[in-house]
């Protein structure tokens, strides 16, 4: 294997997170001695109030007041100290983990760039200097090698510069653990700690009057939650400088948020004097808000120099995670608890259109209202959800405002505000089930659902043209691909049935059209070759491109989920024994068979994927992957020997990507061609080998867009461009060499193989080499195929273990084939 002379080595710590743990338990044990308890104190003493005396095992009521301040400061003292070591164990990790994904991002981009290293350089150390550039044009191995030497070196700049980036975060987070310390707990240090989910309760428990927080019902009253939020309305809006008694009452709205965090995500519950403290504090927010706009207006209100941006972002974080938590009926919340001005705000983008306020001054208030809106719940806790009528009418609103006016800028909100209301909502799986299917699942009492258009809302969120690619919104479909592998019986079916509803749903023949026809354009570049044959790189802007082509990280999301239910997009339940679809095989959930995928569904499902070159890479890395474990099922195991089922799971699988890539290549020629004048239009190509039901000659530059090296994807570095005229057979080809190699590979695993030995240009250490251009010796595909075909005559003949009876490799070969091909060719041709 050829390599560079290139490494990569980002500083490392010899500070040990266990061992930094192991320091936090001691000073707890202490603790625990201190207070004359056993080695450690009840878990509830970190988790929820608890009174100071019932701490001790004994009685210390009647020590004098002085006294029973020293145990307390005492109890501060060792807690504080354990907290932050706990936190500086948690930075250590944090910098240990980012450097190891750094390292192994350097060995996987290196180890892929050696194995695209040409074969007569193959063994050699690519330097900065050797091999030279050479060739006509500067085409030839020597200048493939500087090309991947220059990325090479590329990307390891990048990581040096992310690696120096980490340390330095490091080091900053080893600076500021000493100087807590140094400081002692002081209530912006304790706010800290809470903040980062550590000893939430212990300061309060061990020191009530030092940390004034909440206690029981007796400081749970309606008068603090009003002169709190007076008092916090003051600091936000400029009028009082921020002091120790600011640091004081956010200290204490973090401790409810953080319980009804903890309550959420542990299932226990949340006293109803906390709801009804926050149902008043937001309340006093909302009527005495000093620019009239109520609760959503104090993003607004704390505009202005008074706050640092992370002292504006934790106390927005608070306010929405307070909201969060006042939306959860499990609390005994619920939407109509949040305040009047958020509720109004939400509602703004559902105005009838012909309702619409003319006048900009207007539009602008609406636009900056709902701008203050997201800003609400943009920093909010991730760990944090909201309750199944605010998710819903989040998500809604958002695709509710894109419908009313998509990116125009005369509406001052962004893609990235818009972003954080889905996001956010997203964290409801109830509320994303019922955007992707239209039909509510644990609904919420008391909320309006008549005018809602969810399959409208459900469109426009994935054909808008999203800053990130769609990252924000990804949530709504990513949790389809965890759930989807969950044992627990209840998750899994709620995922298989959302991911039913949601295909029904997405393969309307409206929503299909505006899913392959966003009306969006993706500026891309393409090479071509000039008059005199010389390559020429050029901008290029498609036209009317598909949703997975206008936000790769969709496709991305999808391409999950294809990979959780590959088993159902491979079903063969679809088809009879001689391949006839079976009409009433539709797409659907049973609670009995499962979740079902028809085949059309499947292939448009692959296409929306494969708008995106990685996720389509991705796509069918998996169903190469699938197939290897269909050949060595079919050659390993007795029962599935006999049968048929594993090669047309297999080719069911094949007909569903390689249709869905073929749909979306020929879409996109056929869509940009329909928006662009005759001369911008795109030439008339062969279509790649990937298309695999396509005779006709068509776009081929258009599919090398989409995935612009296929080679790559398909694992084989020596496969030549395709021929104009390619069909179905070649297709068979690539599958042959595939099942071949993958035989090769069960042999070279047999400890028991007693026939032909395989090459050893095939071999290294004795196990087989999967990728044909690192076989010894071999130069081009023929060569690969050539030496393939010499070892298939030597093996053919040769019998394995779990074969039938008289079976030979060659015939079980043919007979896996067959059946693949068979059911790979059952869709009809475009």
């Amino acid at each position: 294997m050829a390599t560079f002379d290139l490494a990569f080595s980002p500083r490392d710590t010899i500070a040990n997170p266990p061992a930094i743990k192991k320091r936090a338990e001691e000073l707890y044990v202490l603790q625990a001695r201190m207070f004359g308890q056993s080695d450690d104190l009840d878990a509830s003493f970190n988790s929820a109030a608890t009174q100071f005396t019932d701490i001790f095992a004994w009685n210390i009521q009647g020590l004098a007041a002085e006294d029973y301040q020293l145990w307390r400061e005492a109890g501060v003292a060792i807690a504080y100290a354990a907290s932050q070591i706990e936190q500086w164990a948690a930075h250590v990790e944090e910098f240990k983990k980012e450097r190891e994904e750094q390292t192994s991002e350097w060995f996987d981009f290196r180890t892929a760039k050696e194995d695209e290293i040409p074969a007569d350089y193959q063994g050699q150390t690519i330097t900065a200097t050797y091999p030279e550039r050479g060739g006509l044009f500067g085409i030839s191995d020597a200048s493939k090698c500087r090309d991947i030497y220059d990325e090479v070196a590329a990307k390891l700049a990048e990581l040096i510069g992310r690696a120096n980036t980490n340390y330095q975060n490091f080091e900053n987070n080893a600076e500021e653990i000493a100087d807590n310390l140094k400081e002692g707990p002081t209530k912006a240090n304790v706010q800290e700690l809470i903040d980062a989910g550590i000893n939430s309760w212990a300061f309060y428990n061990i020191d009530p009057n030092h940390y004034t927080m909440l206690v029981d019902g007796r400081e749970l009253t309606e008068e603090n939650a009003e002169e709190w939020a007076d008092e916090l309305s003051d600091y936000w809006s400029g009028d009082k400088p921020l002091d120790e008694r600011y640091n004081e009452l956010m200290l204490m709205m973090s401790m409810i948020t953080t319980n009804a965090m903890q309550a959420q995500q542990g299932g226990t519950g949340y006293r109803t004097d906390e709801m009804d403290f926050l149902r008043t504090f937001y309340e006093t927010l909302e009527e005495e808000s000093p620019n009239h706009m109520g609760v959503v207006g104090i993003p607004v209100q704390m505009e202005g120099d008074h706050l640092t941006n992370e002292e504006r972002e934790h106390a927005l974080g608070m306010l929405g995670d307070g909201l969060l938590a006042l939306s959860d009926p499990d609390f005994g919340g619920g939407y109509g608890d949040l305040p009047q001005s958020v509720r109004d705000a939400i509602d703004i983008p559902f105005t009838d259109e012909e309702e619409i306020p003319g006048d900009l001054i207007t539009q602008e208030g609406d636009a900056r209202t709902y701008a203050a809106l997201s800003e609400l719940f943009a920093h909010t806790n991730d760990d944090m959800k909201g309750g199944y009528g605010l998710s819903t009418r989040l998500s809604l609103s958002a695709g509710a405002y894109i419908g009313q006016w998509g990116d125009s800028t005369e509406h001052w909100v962004s893609s990235e505000e818009i972003g954080e209301l889905v996001d956010v909502a997203a964290r409801n799986k109830d509320a994303n089930y019922y955007m992707l299917t239209g039909e509510h699942l644990n609904s919420e009492e008391g909320v309006d659902y008549t005018n809602d258009k969810p399959t409208d809302a459900l469109e426009n969120l994935l054909t808008y043209e999203w800053h990130d690619d769609g990252a924000d919104i990804r949530g709504l479909t990513d949790w389809l691909a965890e759930d989807g592998n969950s044992d627990n019986t209840e998750i899994k079916e709620r995922a298989d049935r959302a991911l039913s509803g949601f295909i029904e749903v997405i393969t309307r023949p409206d929503v299909q059209e505006a899913l392959i026809q966003t009306g969006n354009q993706v500026e891309d570049t393409r090479t071509t070759e000039d008059e005199e044959g010389n390559e020429v790189t050029e901008e290029f802007t498609w036209r009317n491109v598909s949703m997975g082509h206008l936000n790769p990280e969709i496709a991305d999301s999808f391409a999950d989920i294809f990979d959780t239910y590959i088993d159902t997009f491979a079903d063969s339940n679809a088809i009879d024994e001689n391949n006839a679809l079976d009409e009433s095989f539709t797409t659907g959930y049973d609670p009995a068979s499962g979740l079902r995928i028809e085949l059309d569904d499947r292939r448009f499902f692959a296409s929306m994927i494969a708008g995106s070159p990685e996720a389509a890479s991705q796509m069918f890395s998996s169903t190469q992957e699938y197939i290897d474990e269909s050949v060595r099922e079919y050659f390993t195991d007795e029962q599935a020997a006999l049968e048929d089922h594993a090669p047309r799971r297999s080719g069911l699988l094949l007909n569903a990507v390689m249709s869905g890539i073929a749909d979306e290549a020929v879409l996109r020629s056929e869509n940009h061609n329909a928006a662009v004048d005759r001369n911008e239009k795109l030439g008339t190509f062969a279509i790649d080998m990937m298309a695999p039901s396509l005779k006709n000659a068509y776009g081929i530059e258009a599919f090398k867009i989409i995935a612009k090296e296929y080679v790559e994807m398909a694992g084989n570095d020596l496969q030549t461009e395709p021929e104009n005229t390619t069909t179905k057979e070649d297709v068979s080809l690539i599958m042959e060499a595939q099942v071949k190699d993958e035989v090769f590979n069960l042999i070279s695993e047999n400890d028991n193989w007693d026939g032909a030995e395989l090459p050893e240009e095939m071999l290294t250490g004795g196990d087989f080499i999967n990728n044909p251009s690192q076989w010894d010796g071999i130069k081009t595909n023929d060569e690969a195929n050539g030496l393939r075909n010499e070892t298939w005559k030597n093996v053919r003949y040769e019998e394995l273990e779990a074969l039938p009876p008289e079976t030979d490799i060659g015939t079980h070969f043919t007979d896996f084939m067959d059946a693949m091909n068979g059911t790979m060719r059952i869709s009809t041709e475009l």
